[in-house]
C-alpha cells in the first residue's frame, strides 16, 4: 500500500501525564485531569441511564439522518 509521503514526517502522539506522576511532580494531592476532554465531575447520570438502556443497540449503526433527533429539537 502506498502511503503520502508528509506520513513519514509526522512525529508520534505523546500522550500527557497520569495524574499521579502530576501529583507527585508537584507534590499536590488533588490533581484533575482536563486535558483530553476529561470530566472532572463524572459520567453524568442522564447519560449512565442512556447507555443503560440502548445497551442492546451497540451493535447497530445510528440513524445518520438523525430523524429522531430532528423531531425532538424541532417540537421546542
Amino acid at each position: 500500500m502506498k502511503f503520502n509521503e508528509f506520513l513519514n514526517h509526522l512525529s508520534n502522539y505523546e500522550p500527557g501525564k497520569d495524574i499521579e506522576v502530576i501529583a507527585k511532580e508537584y507534590g499536590v494531592k488533588e490533581v484533575m485531569k482536563l486535558a483530553s476532554n476529561e470530566n472532572p465531575f463524572g459520567t453524568p447520570p442522564k447519560a449512565i441511564e442512556c447507555l443503560r438502556q440502548n445497551a442492546n443497540k451497540a451493535h447497530l449503526y445510528p440513524d445518520d439522518s438523525m430523524i429522531e433527533l430532528k423531531s425532538t429539537l424541532a417540537q421546542k
